[in-house]
C-alpha cells in the first residue's frame, strides 16, 4: 500500500489512506493529492522536486509564476520569453513540465508546443488569457489548459492532472509508430473521456 507522501511528511502520518496509483508517473507529492488538503510539493530526503520551465514574455507574470511554483516546492529551471527560447531551453533542461503562454513573440506558444511534441514530447500546460484557445492547445499537444491567472491554489491540481494525461500519452506513444500518430490517438481518447 502506498501511503501519501504529503501525510508522511506532516503530523498527519497516522492517517493511513492510500495514495492514488499512477504507475507511469513517478510517485511525487504533487501527484499524491489527498484528503489532507496539502497543496504543496513536499520535498524530503529521496524526493526530487519536479522541474518546471516557464514560457512567458510578460516579466511580472513570469516572476509571479516562478515565485508560486517555488513556494509549492517545484524547481524552476528557466524562464523563456519567446517560443524559440522555450524549445531550446526544453532541449537543454528536459523539464518535467512546461508552463506555456500562448501569445509570445517570434513563435507562439502553440507552435512551440507542437514543436516540443514532435521532437521530444513534454508535459505542456498552456496558460492564456483566451478561454476559447483550449481546443487549439490540446490539438497542439498540450496536456493541460488554464485561463490566466493561474492561482496558487490551482497549481498542484493542474500539474497533477496534466502529468496524468501525459502518462497516458506516453503509454500510447509506446504503441505508436510516431509522435504525431500518438498525439492523434491521445486526442481521440481525450474526446472519449470528456
Amino acid at each position: 500500500m502506498a501511503v501519501c507522501v504529503a501525510c508522511q511528511a506532516s503530523d498527519k502520518a497516522e492517517t493511513d489512506h492510500e495514495a492514488p496509483a499512477e504507475p507511469e508517473v513517478p510517485v511525487t507529492p504533487e501527484v499524491l493529492a489527498c484528503e489532507t488538503g496539502e497543496d504543496t510539493q513536499e520535498v524530503g530526503e529521496g524526493v526530487t522536486p519536479l522541474e518546471v520551465l516557464i514560457a512567458e514574455d510578460e516579466v511580472l507574470i513570469a516572476l509571479s509564476l516562478k515565485s508560486t511554483l517555488q513556494r509549492h516546492g517545484y524547481r524552476v529551471v528557466g524562464i523563456a520569453r519567446n517560443g524559440k527560447d522555450v524549445v531550446q531551453l526544453a532541449r537543454q533542461h528536459n523539464p518535467d513540465v512546461v508552463l506555456m503562454d500562448v501569445q509570445m513573440p517570434g513563435m507562439t506558444g502553440l507552435e512551440a508546443t507542437r514543436r516540443l511534441m514532435e521532437e521530444s514530447p513534454t508535459c505542456v500546460i498552456v496558460l492564456t488569457a483566451y478561454a476559447n484557445a483550449g481546443p487549439a492547445a490540446m490539438t497542439a499537444g498540450a496536456m493541460g489548459f488554464v485561463v490566466k491567472p493561474l492561482t496558487a491554489s490551482q497549481v498542484p491540481t493542474v500539474v497533477a492532472e496534466a502529468r496524468r494525461r501525459f502518462a497516458r500519452y506516453v503509454e500510447i506513444r509506446r504503441r505508436s509508430a510516431s509522435n504525431q500518430e500518438a498525439l492523434e490517438q491521445w486526442l481521440l481518447t481525450q474526446l472519449e473521456v470528456e
